[in-house]
């Protein structure tokens, strides 16, 4: 089991409530209920740096795919008018 440090931390009432009934329901006691609430804070902050970077990385290959599209789009625009024509 991971080594536990004890820290001191300020919260507003109404949070502090929150936790408590939520800690209440879960059957853990205060401390397990804010270990739990930001270990699943840091896991969702991984995520969206994850996500961004698959998003970035994806940016040149949709731009692509796109323009390609774009550019068949066009042609089958022009084909149409020039049988119209």
């Amino acid at each position: 089991m991971a080594q536990l440090k004890e820290i001191v931390v300020s919260l507003p009432d109404e949070i502090l409530s929150e936790v408590d009934v939520m800690a209440k329901k879960h059957k853990i006691d205060r401390s397990q209920m804010i270990a739990h609430i930001a270990r699943l804070y840091i896991q969702r902050r991984q995520r969206l740096r994850d996500m961004k970077k698959g998003y970035t990385e994806m940016a040149d290959i949709n731009l692509e795919i796109a323009n390609f599209c774009l550019e068949a789009d066009n042609n089958a625009l022009n084909l149409y008018e020039d049988m119209l024509s």
